[in-house]
């Protein structure tokens, strides 16, 4: 059973993945998604929020003004697994696992959650080379591992996290330790993870 269920996804299709909900979930879903999946989750728990488009000045007062007096700031970055992970840390969690965070696909063929997520732009392959290792990724995906490990260094410092362990094939562990399938564990205290991070070529 799911506690909490992050959805962020304006692709056409992603109501495919609300066929099977659960009354105890709770639905944290931001604003933008797709208009097909807010009627699926009536009746259900449900929280609204704003992704990175309301993170400038003045949206805490428009915020305030439609009657909302409590306005939490979330820096979510720029994919689901991001602002799942920074929504947990602001609940309170402080010990994260990372299943099937891979940025990376296995093939043309084979790509990014097939049946899974919804039908997004096209997406561009190219292969990149870390410490002899071949990867096929794109540029977003590129750009959600870039994004993630200064995101993990700033909770570490600021005592939101104590560790955080990628699970699997990943360019997340491929970055941090050099080999895609050695899954990497960031404990604070431990060299900060941008200074790990091995050159992608």
């Amino acid at each position: 059973k799911a506690d909490f269920v992050v959805s962020l996804d304006a692709s056409d299709g992603i109501e495919a993945g609300f066929t099977h909900l659960q009354e105890e979930t709770i639905h944290l879903m931001v604003v933008t998604n797709n208009p097909k999946v807010f009627p699926l989750l009536t009746g259900y728990r449900q929280y609204f929020w704003c992704g990175v488009a309301g993170t400038y000045p003045g949206a805490t007062e428009i915020w305030r003004k439609y009657g909302h007096a409590s306005v939490e700031i979330v820096n979510t970055g720029g994919s689901t697994t991001l602002a799942a992970i920074n929504l947990a840390l602001t609940l309170g969690l402080r010990q994260v696992h990372l299943f099937g965070f891979d940025c990376m696909v296995q093939s043309r063929e084979q790509s990014y959650a097939t049946a899974i997520a919804g039908e997004s732009v096209e997406r561009s392959y190219f292969e990149v080379t870390i410490e002899g290792h071949s990867l096929l990724t794109c540029n977003p995906f590129l750009s959600f591992a870039q994004q993630f490990f200064p995101m993990v260094d700033h909770a570490g410092r600021v005592g939101m996290l104590e560790s955080i362990t990628v699970h699997g094939h990943s360019l997340i562990n491929a970055m941090a330790t050099g080999d895609p399938a050695h899954e990497w564990i960031y404990h604070v205290g431990t060299p900060h993870p941008e200074e790990l991070v091995h050159a992608v070529q």
